[in-house]
């Protein structure tokens, strides 16, 4: 082990500073933006709890809420939207610069994502003119996530952060057509579905 590596070591996996807070409330708004095009950008906005393990290494649970509005698409969803809640748990570590004021810093966790599909009223009451009801699911799933940014430290317990999330989902979904005359139903299965995003914002994180 080369001595620059043990000093990196050694700033991670000090216990806290007596002073410092070991449990941390955060809040954080920004925006999210889908890699699949059919989705909207979307404000987003969620909490955090975290607790260091030690000086420069954090673990956090985390929960982001973002409402997408879905373009119609072949092998997707119909026009309507989709609510997306994340509930994730992570490993962070910091480096800070000079004084330790600044500070850069990035983690990795897994967690379930909640989502909640709501059919476009247009196209529903058009299906519903033409005799027919559709109905469209979009399946809660397992997610990764990846986050980095900076930390500015406003007081001793008191952080102010921007950072980028990026979130790997993967959900399946269903969907079905019911004659409503007949009652005869039709009915598959979305496996295409790609929720993959990118959140960019600010964050405050205070001290417990």
């Amino acid at each position: 082990m080369t001595k620059r590596t043990a000093v990196v070591l050694a700033a991670l996996l000090l216990p806290a500073a007596a002073a410092d807070a070991a449990f941390h409330l955060g809040l954080r708004g920004g925006y999210a933006l889908f890699m699949d095009k059919s989705f909207g950008g979307a404000p987003a906005y969620g909490v955090s709890l975290g607790f260091d393990l030690a000086r420069n290494l954090r673990l956090e649970l985390s929960g982001t809420r973002f409402e997408s509005s879905v373009t119609a698409s072949a092998e997707g969803l119909s026009a309507g939207r989709l609510a997306l809640m994340p509930l994730e748990i992570g490993l962070e570590a910091r480096f800070p610069f000079g004084d330790g004021k600044l500070a850069a810093f990035g983690g990795f966790g897994v967690g379930f994502g909640f989502t909640s599909f709501t059919f476009d009223s247009t196209a529903e009451a058009g299906w519903a003119a033409a005799g027919f009801a559709v109905a469209e699911k979009v399946h809660s799933t397992a997610c990764l996530c990846a986050a980095a940014g900076l930390e500015y430290a406003l007081s001793g317990t008191s952080v102010l952060r921007l950072e980028a999330r990026y979130r790997v989902l993967k959900p399946s979904g269903t969907w079905a057509i019911t004659d409503l005359l007949s009652g005869e139903m039709v009915s598959g299965t979305l496996d295409t579905l790609s929720l993959d995003s990118l959140s960019i914002g600010l964050a405050v994180r205070i001290g417990l």
